[in-house]
């Protein structure tokens, strides 16, 4: 089952103290075939991710 998930926030300086640790997490979900793609926007803070999982309630 392929789902997507989006997210936004208004304020991205108060992201910053995490993405390092977030994007770590993004590399490892992507090596286990979690994370299928993963999109930014450049104009605005939206992120875009195309998930894999045998059931919703199946969890990384």
């Amino acid at each position: 089952m392929r789902l997507h998930a989006t997210g936004t926030s208004p304020d991205v300086e108060k992201l910053a103290p995490y993405w390092e640790e977030g994007s770590r997490v993004l590399a490892e979900l992507h090596a286990e075939g979690v994370v299928k793609s993963l999109f930014q926007l450049n104009d605005r803070p939206v992120v875009y991710l195309i998930l894999e999982a045998d059931d919703v309630e199946d969890g990384p």
